[in-house]
C-alpha cells in the first residue's frame, strides 16, 4: 500500500503546486511532504522488520533441514557411502539447503510482495485511468515476466553445468 501511495502523494503535491500556484497553503505542502516522508520511512521500516523476521525463520529452517539431511545420510546403508564421493555429496547438500533458502527468500521477500503491489497498481489504474492503461500495463508486465523466465532458464542450464563440474 505504501509503495503505491508514494506516487499518489507526489501527484497530489504537484497538482496542488500547479493548480494553486502561489495561493497554495504552506500547511498543505508541508503536510503532503511530511506524508511522503512518513510513507517512505514506514516502508523502509517494514522492509527491515521483514528481513529481520525472515533471518530468524531462515536460521531455524536451515538448522532443521540440515539436521534432517544429516540424520537421513547417517541412516543410509554403507554401500551408499562407499559409492559416493564425500566432497560431491557435501556440495550437493550445501547447494540444496542454499537453494531452498533462496527460493523461500525470493518467494516471501520478492515475488509475493511484488504480486500484491501489482494488484494494487492495477486497482489504481483501473479506477483512475481508461482501461487501455491497464491493458498496456498488463502487456508490459507479461513481456517482462516472459523475458525474465527465458533468461532464468538459460542461466539455470549454465548453473547445472557448473554444479556438475564443481561436484
Amino acid at each position: 500500500i505504501m509503495a503505491v501511495a508514494d506516487p499518489y502523494v507526489i501527484k497530489k503535491l504537484i497538482d496542488a503546486l500547479v493548480d494553486g500556484g502561489s495561493s497554495v497553503s504552506l500547511s498543505l505542502i508541508g503536510g503532503l511532504v511530511a506524508l511522503f516522508f512518513a510513507l517512505r520511512f514506514f516502508s523502509t521500516a517494514l522492509d527491515s522488520i521483514r528481513e529481520y523476521l525472515f533471518a530468524r525463520v531462515e536460521y531455524g529452517m536451515k538448522k532443521m533441514i540440515s539436521l534432517d539431511i544429516f540424520k537421513h545420510i547417517l541412516d543410509l546403508p554403507v554401500s551408499f557411502h562407499s559409492d559416493q564421493a564425500t566432497g560431491g555429496l557435501t556440495k550437493k547438500i550445501s547447494r540444496g539447503i542454499s537453494g531452498i533458502q533462496t527460493f523461500i527468500f525470493f518467494f516471501a521477500g520478492n515475488i509475493l510482495p511484488t504480486l500484491i503491489e501489482l494488484t494494487f497498481i492495477m486497482i489504481v489504474l483501473g479506477n483512475s485511468f481508461p482501461p487501455i492503461f491497464m491493458v498496456v500495463f498488463l502487456i508490459f508486465a507479461a513481456v517482462y515476466i516472459s523475458y525474465t523466465v527465458i533468461l532464468s532458464n538459460k542461466r539455470q542450464k549454465i548453473l547445472l553445468e557448473s554444479n556438475e563440474e564443481d561436484d
